[in-house]
């Protein structure tokens, strides 16, 4: 018996699954990552939630593989802290190694997100407090 997964490293824009339609077959298992490499780009992290979202709906095994090699940062407007996604959250300072208007994602009215590229290993693969690591039975 085989798994039918979906690996969609790296994400670089929005990805919403289609309606459900017959005879399209089950996926089993969903994989999720950002880029890597001199050339990699920042990566939402609402996109990431959009695909693990709907893989819990779905009933389907989700796993982040990583970030890549940019760290998402949310805040909101007026605040001058940062809440990363690795669990650290500071304050916004002259010294980040943030390039602001290169990595600045929009993120509604309230809030912002940007991205710090600090390389895969140190970004990491926390994603809203935790790691997902499911396998398919």
């Amino acid at each position: 018996v085989g798994i039918a997964g979906v690996q969609s490293p790296p994400i670089i824009l929005p990805c919403l699954a289609p309606p459900e339609r017959t005879g399209v077959p089950r996926i089993d298992w969903v994989i999720v990552g950002g880029e890597s490499g001199p050339n990699a780009r920042p990566m939402h992290p609402d996109w990431v939630r959009a695909i693990r979202n709907q893989s819990f709906e779905a009933g389907v095994p989700f796993f982040f593989k990583q970030w890549g090699e940019h760290l998402p940062g949310e805040g909101k407007v007026g605040d001058s802290s940062i809440q990363w996604q690795d669990g650290r959250r500071e304050y916004w300072s002259d010294h980040m190694d943030i390039k602001f208007a290169d990595c600045h994602m929009p993120s509604g009215k309230d809030r912002y997100v940007i991205a710090n590229r600090i390389g895969k290993k140190t970004a990491g693969r926390t994603l809203d407090g935790r790691t997902h690591d499911e396998y398919p039975a």
